[in-house]
C-alpha cells in the first residue's frame, strides 16, 4: 500500500512539472514501476522533429510552390472561363467582367456589362459571351470589343438558370428545378427554346460533350441525356 501511495505522489509530481514546464520541450517517457522507483526520458523538440516520421503519401497532390499571384474584383464571382489572354467573370450581381490576364501577376479590368440583373455561369464562344442569371435569363453579349461589351439578345427564363454551355447552335442551360433547357441561338438577336428535360432534380451544372449533355442534377445524381435530336 505504502508502495502503491509513494508511485502515485511521483507520478502526481511529474504531472505538475511537466504542466508548468514553459521551455519548448517535447517529453517522450515511459513509467518503469519497480517498488518505489518511475524512470522517464526526455529529448528536446528539435530532436523529437528530426527523429519524428512522417509517412509520405503514395502520390503527392499538393505542391509546396503553389502560391497566389493576385486577385482582382470585389464582388461575388460565381464562374470564370478563359480565351487566350482573357478572363470572363461572371461576377453576380456585377455583371460580366472582362479582364486582361495577360500578366497574371497584375490582371486588369478591361471591360464590363451589366444591365442590374445577375450572372450566374457563362461560357464564351466565337465573338459572344453568353450568361445566364436570375431575372435575365440566358443574355447574349458581343465581346469583339472587350472594353465595350453590348448585348445583342436575350431569351427570358423565370426561374434560377445557373450554368449554360454552348455546343454548335444550341445553348445547354442547367435551369435547377426545371432541369435542362436547350436554346438555339443560330440567330444571337433572337434565341429560342427548342428542348426540355426534367426529372425533377436541381440541375446546377451542365457539360456537352458529342451527343450527350452531361448534368450535375442535385439528388439525382449525374444524368445523361441523348441530345443528338435536341429539337
Amino acid at each position: 500500500m505504502k508502495n502503491t501511495i509513494n508511485t502515485k505522489k511521483i507520478l502526481l509530481m511529474i504531472t505538475i512539472i511537466l504542466t508548468l514546464s514553459t521551455s519548448f520541450m517535447v517529453f517522450y517517457y515511459s513509467m518503469v514501476l519497480k517498488g518505489n522507483s518511475v524512470s522517464f526520458q526526455s529529448i528536446t523538440y528539435k530532436e523529437s522533429m528530426q527523429t519524428m516520421s512522417l509517412k509520405k503519401p503514395k502520390s503527392s497532390t499538393v505542391s509546396l510552390n503553389i502560391r497566389k499571384t493576385a486577385n482582382i474584383l470585389d464582388g461575388n464571382a460565381h464562374d470564370v472561363m478563359i480565351v487566350g489572354s482573357l478572363a470572363y467573370v461572371a461576377d453576380e450581381f456585377g455583371g460580366l467582367r472582362i479582364i486582361d490576364i495577360s500578366d497574371p501577376t497584375a490582371p486588369v479590368e478591361m471591360g464590363q456589362f451589366d444591365d442590374g440583373g445577375s450572372a450566374e455561369g457563362l461560357y464564351v464562344s466565337g465573338g459572344y459571351a453568353y450568361v445566364v442569371g436570375l431575372d435575365d435569363g440566358l443574355e447574349i453579349i458581343d465581346i469583339t470589343d472587350p472594353t465595350d461589351p453590348a448585348q445583342v439578345g436575350q431569351f427570358e427564363i423565370s426561374g434560377e438558370p445557373l450554368d449554360v454551355y454552348i455546343s454548335g447552335s444550341y445553348a445547354f442551360i442547367a435551369h435547377n428545378v426545371d432541369g435542362l433547357l436547350i436554346i438555339n441561338i443560330s440567330d444571337p438577336t433572337a434565341p429560342s427554346q427548342v428542348g426540355q428535360f426534367n426529372e425533377g432534380g436541381f440541375a446546377r451544372d451542365v457539360y456537352v460533350s458529342g451527343s450527350y449533355a452531361y448534368v450535375a442534377d442535385g439528388s439525382n445524381g449525374l444524368v445523361i441525356i441523348d441530345i443528338s435530336n435536341p429539337i
